[in-house]
């Protein structure tokens, strides 16, 4: 953390010669995804319970907000159609 990262576009800046090359650097990345697969791997099956139960809850409360908005207009349907019915019979 508070280090420039270098990137392709400021290599010459920096005063790099050329850039990695591109199978180096999947090699590189295979290898830290391995390490963080291998490292992380007993965490898997938490997360994803934790993970399930946040998305429930929040799949609920958007369900909630649904049901309560389709009462709302209903309601409110109801009672502008009575409204029109009483103008029209007066």
């Amino acid at each position: 953390v508070g280090h420039s990262v270098i990137t392709e576009l400021n290599y010459r800046e920096r005063g790099y010669p050329m850039s990695v090359p591109e199978r180096i650097k999947y090699a590189i990345v295979d290898d830290i995804t391995g390490y963080v697969e291998e490292k992380f791997k007993y965490y898997k099956d938490d997360c994803q319970i934790l993970f399930d139960k946040m998305y429930r809850k929040h799949e609920e409360r958007i369900k909630k907000k649904i049901r309560f908005w389709k009462y709302l207009f209903a309601i409110t349907f109801f009672m502008l159609l009575i409204e029109c019915i009483c103008r029209i019979v007066q």
